[in-house]
């Protein structure tokens, strides 16, 4: 699943590249270039690839969003606190740069939520369920808020 959100977010992201053909042609070359190292699990290549895909303002969200997904991804193969870390902060960034984006709120909620910070990652899943109303993991996404609300 979280593989098809990385493509959505991609698709997302090259729907609304706006900085004259020169940017969103070097915005484009660097997201299918890091979708593509992610698809093939390569995830160092494709956070280098992604780390330059951010720089491009109007889909910033989007790629902190798939930046995270790489991060989180080498973190599961190497399992240094680092790689989480720098995951938790992507999805910050992506939220900075557009706090209503909502998958980056679903995948900060779900580290968080792993990571053992329920009541943070269920503000998360409300906005998501805020965000998006009618979201296929709506039940799940209510029981993890509410894991977050016990004592």
């Amino acid at each position: 699943m979280h593989k098809y959100l990385a493509v959505l977010s991609v698709v997302m992201i090259l729907g609304g590249c706006g900085q004259g053909p020169r940017a969103e042609e070097e915005a484009r070359t660097w997201l299918e270039k890091g979708l593509t190292q992610f698809q093939r699990q390569q995830y160092s290549q494709a956070i280098d690839s992604l780390s330059r895909a951010v720089a491009f303002p109007p889909q910033a969200a989007a790629a902190y969003t798939l930046l995270g997904l790489a991060y989180r991804f080498h973190y599961y193969e190497l399992r240094e606190p680092e790689w989480r870390r720098q995951e938790v902060e992507a999805y910050r960034r992506a939220l900075a740069a557009d706090p209503a984006y909502w998958l980056a709120h679903y995948h900060l909620g779900t580290t968080l939520y792993y990571d053992g910070d329920r009541k943070a990652a269920g503000q998360h899943f409300r906005r998501v369920l805020e965000l998006q109303p009618q979201h296929p993991d709506r039940a799940q996404l209510e029981e993890m808020i509410a894991a977050g609300e016990e004592p």
